[in-house]
């Protein structure tokens, strides 16, 4: 495998002091009538260096907002984009909206039209979750169409990584998390600058970024464009989730307004992000190819089975133990093997304290990571999942493969769930109808047996979606257009489950009060304003009763709830 040095040190800016003259004029060309050309001129002669660039930005900001974007133009092209990025991120790190706002209209973030022949992907590793499963998939099918392909992940190569072709390029770059010695404008730079130098190495075509919502996304988008390459997001969750930080919500339509295109695994995601940014593809996960000729899970024993990255939030271990002190009431000898890592050693502890204080020493396992989980599910007979979000998950694919039936809860906005095959939804966080779901599958053979017949077979169709193909059309698509082209209207059907989505999103937190109500509030409202549908339209696919649309509409116009009335 193939790689380039990482940046140790941040990049000496003193090859840059005449070009920043340079470029001071052609900013101040740019804009006759500017009122910050004498003191720009000033700085620039002043003061040294390793300071110009924090001091030019400084005055940027301050430039007429029609002449921001092409004064941004500028200083990229003469201070390179990772010093421009580093100094960019120390002032608006945490403004990404306002920032994004100046930069508008910049034609150097502007897609050029290319032959992609060298795809670049980035997570942050390729080890222990579902992402970086399909990472691994999706980079043997790009290999398969003769792509080069380039690997950038902060972790060095390991034995726990899933499986990487000898052909993949492998990149690490430098970031706080990695090089704690840096500060945080000399990490972002040092990684930008490794990240540029790559694009340039290895003639990278188009970047496939799948960190949906990592606070370097912006910063690693504006250094890849400035290349002049395309960047996409492949979403692996469901847009759902920015409901719960309003803060996150306007940062990441900000950030996905400049990117080229989100990579979608449901129809909601995909008409919500088609509203947001340039444009937005519908597409599947790649399943390993393996799968289609595994065999039949057990389906005879007692043992239930969990698959997946333990944690509090998003997979809800804690549910677990509930789950299982109530399923060993009624069946004593029924087992759940837990196969995974936990993200938080402290969050483990507390889990291995709650399955000796529930009394489950004898009915719990936990495996830790495994490279191979496919002997898991076939010694299974009920494979379960607790988590409360999820984009297209991995494990649920594998459990179909095995024919297991599956208990989970019901989540919004995966179209694998829309008909329910081998799978028993159950009512969101209710502990209660979940172990009873698990128990009347333990306890009758012929629902157990009909369940998996069914999950294999919707399996075998979804397996059969041609990903080649999508791929192709992908890299077509991305450099078919060379402007920015104008959003299409979202045909009202797909409006209907954007916001019932979003609405169940609402709906799980409603337990909001106060300040952070009112915020969830005015999120909606710029929900409605942004896809400009009338909220009546908007609430007809979550509430069919005249009453309580009615009282839904009250509730977000005046925030008030029904609780409140």
């Amino acid at each position: 495998m193939s790689d380039i040095p990482n940046v140790n040190t941040p990049r000496n800016n003193s090859a840059h002091v005449v070009d920043s003259k340079t470029n001071l004029r052609k900013i101040n060309k740019h804009d006759s009538q500017s009122q910050a050309e004498a003191p720009v001129r000033e700085l620039f002669e002043q003061s040294p260096c390793e300071q110009s660039i924090a001091d030019c930005i400084c005055e940027w900001q301050h430039l007429d907002d029609e002449d921001k974007a092409g004064a941004f133009d500028l200083l990229i092209e003469r201070w390179g984009a990772p010093c421009v990025v580093a100094a960019c991120a120390r002032k608006y790190d945490d403004d990404w909206p306002l920032f994004c706002d100046y930069i508008k209209g910049s034609q150097i973030l502007e897609p050029k039209k290319r032959s992609i022949k060298t795809i670049g992907t980035y997570y942050h590793r390729i080890r222990n979750g579902g992402t970086e499963r399909v990472i691994s998939e999706l980079m043997s099918i790009w290999l398969s169409l003769n792509y080069r392909v380039v690997l950038f992940t902060l972790e060095d190569p390991s034995d726990d990584d899933y499986f990487v072709d000898e052909r993949v390029i492998r990149v690490t770059l430098p970031d706080s998390t990695n090089k704690p010695e840096f500060t945080k404008e000399e990490a972002i730079e040092a990684r930008e600058q490794t990240l540029q130098s790559a694009i340039n190495d290895y003639g990278i075509d188009l970047f496939v970024h799948h960190a949906q919502i990592d606070k370097r996304l912006l910063w690693d988008a504006i250094t890849i464009k400035a290349q002049g390459v395309p960047v996409v997001v492949y979403s692996h969750s469901i847009f759902g989730f920015l409901v719960i930080d309003p803060l996150l919500l306007q940062a990441i339509y900000a950030a996905y307004s400049l990117l080229d295109g989100v990579i979608t695994l449901s129809s909601a995601n995909c008409a919500f992000w088609g509203a947001v940014c340039r444009r937005a593809w519908l597409i599947q996960n790649p399943v390993d190819s393996s799968l289609l000729s595994v065999g039949q899970a057990n389906l005879d024993n007692q043992n239930i089975v969990w698959v997946g990255r333990l944690n509090t939030v998003e997979k809800r271990m804690f549910d677990l133990l509930e789950i299982m002190r109530r399923v060993t009431g009624v069946v004593p000898e029924a087992t759940l093997t837990i196969v995974g890592a936990a993200d938080s050693e402290a969050e483990l502890a507390d889990f291995k304290r709650g399955i000796v204080e529930n009394g489950l020493e004898n009915n719990i396992v936990l495996t830790g990571y495994q490279l191979d989980v496919t002997e898991y599910y076939l010694d299974a007979s009920v494979f379960i999942m607790t988590s409360a979000s999820e984009g297209l998950p991995i494990s649920l694919l594998e459990s179909k493969a095995t024919g297991l039936p599956c208990v989970m809860y019901d989540i919004p906005g995966i179209d694998l769930l829309s008909s329910a095959q081998g799978i028993k939804k159950i009512r969101r966080f209710s502990l209660t109808d979940f172990a009873n779901a698990v128990l009347n599958l333990l306890l009758d053979k012929r629902e157990r047996h009909g369940l998996g017949q069914e999950a294999r077979i919707s399996f075998e169709r979804y397996a059969s979606f041609d990903q080649q193909t999508a791929w192709k059309n992908i890299a077509t698509d991305v450099i078919s257009v060379d402007s920015r082209a104008e959003r299409a209207n979202v045909p009202l059907s797909e409006h209907k489950a954007i916001i019932e989505q979003f609405m169940e999103m609402c709906v799980w937190i409603h337990g909001l009060h106060g300040q952070e109500k009112n915020a969830l509030i005015n999120d909606l409202h710029q929900l409605r304003e942004r896809l400009g549908t009338p909220y009546n339209v908007l609430l007809e696919a979550l509430a069919p009763e005249a009453t309580r649309r009615r009282k839904l509409l009250r509730w977000l116009k005046h925030g008030r709830s029904q609780k409140d009335e």
